[in-house]
């Protein structure tokens, strides 16, 4: 059985990001679908602009890594409070290289 990309959908500014080369990983609450298993290294990765089709990168995971929030640098627990709030530092992270 054929195996789906894992499937990561972005905003402009993060998208943006990956396609220029700046942004090499995503941050995403680590549980069900963000965990070693479904992230393994090798795994092919769609990265979308929002929903649309057109302008999919199609990458590879490279390396995965599980952090609690506070222990994320400073740039990443900022996009983490503004997204999820404060109380969000206190649980765990998929760094997903790719």
């Amino acid at each position: 059985m054929v195996e789906k990309s894992l499937f990561i959908v972005l905003k402009t500014e993060h998208y943006m990001k990956f396609r220029s080369g700046e942004k090499k990983y995503e941050i995403r609450q680590y549980g069900k679908k963000w965990n070693e298993e479904k992230c393994r290294i090798g795994r092919l990765v769609s990265i979308s602009h929002g929903y649309q089709k057109k302008g999919r990168l199609i990458r590879v995971v490279i390396d995965f890594k599980k952090i609690s929030g506070s222990q994320l640098n400073e740039a990443d627990r900022m996009v983490v409070k503004a997204i999820w709030g404060a109380e969000a530092l206190e649980k765990e992270y998929a760094l997903i290289y790719c």
